[in-house]
């Protein structure tokens, strides 16, 4: 998100809204990852990883693994078990809006309303949470992680940009260490931090969530509606 950032305004586009959606693990990171899956940063600034961004991936196709799974399904036109199972290849069913970049899943959906979603395998995910006790994650805000909030920050008042910094409810629980929250709404504003996560009739109910990581559709629509209320 920093390197984003960073990069629109060296290129003097205009950055008029912006929603952060953060959580303690996103804070945490101020390298960028080198794995294939986690290398989401393309090459934007001055093409500088531009090498390394191609042959990771070119490297993990090339892959044993992947390759011979690649192959066979080139083949036999399915995804079989073992290519699931070893998160080689998936058939689930999403809807890609190309002019948003949004990813959303209206196949679930069908099978929620249908009642069909939460079988007893899927259901495995949900490990148990003390929903009664609020418990918290360790400090990650450090000073490499000052520095970058601040330069976003510096790029937003400059582009006078309406930002939103959103806390996400994961089906965790774990609220921001109380030092972290302090310092984003010293930094950003209190009227500009917007905590979602810990324990709340959002996270304690399971059929907010397709699994533990992700969260339903309306419960997006349900926070933006508190944040972009107008005031009576």
């Amino acid at each position: 998100m920093y390197k984003k950032v960073k990069y629109l305004d060296n290129k003097n586009v205009a950055i008029n809204n912006v929603l952060f959606l953060i959580d303690h693990s996103v804070l945490k990171q101020v390298r960028p990852e080198t794995s294939h899956l986690l290398m989401i940063s393309p090459p934007l600034e001055n093409n500088k990883n531009f090498l390394s961004f191609h042959f990771t991936s070119l490297q993990a196709f090339f892959t044993p693994k992947f390759l011979i799974a690649y192959i066979d399904f080139k083949i036999r036109g399915e995804v079989k078990p073992y290519m699931k199972k070893g998160f080689l290849l998936d058939d689930v069913p999403i809807h890609y809006d190309v002019k948003t970049n949004e990813v959303s899943f209206p196949h679930f959906e069908r099978l929620i309303d249908e009642g069909k979603y939460y079988t007893p395998e899927r259901m495995k995910v949900f490990f148990d949470r003390d929903t009664t006790q609020q418990t918290y994650s360790p400090q990650v805000i450090f000073d490499a992680q000052k520095q970058m909030l601040q330069e976003i920050n510096d790029i937003f008042r400059k582009r006078n940009t309406d930002f939103k910094i959103i806390i996400s409810p994961l089906y965790d629980q774990i609220k921001l260490n109380e030092s972290d929250i302090a310092y984003l709404r010293s930094l950003f504003g209190e009227d500009r931090v917007f905590d979602f996560a810990g324990i709340s009739d959002i996270t304690n109910n399971i059929h907010n969530f397709y699994e533990e990581s992700h969260y339903r559709p309306h419960v997006t629509r349900k926070m933006l509606e508190s944040i972009y209320r107008k005031p009576e």
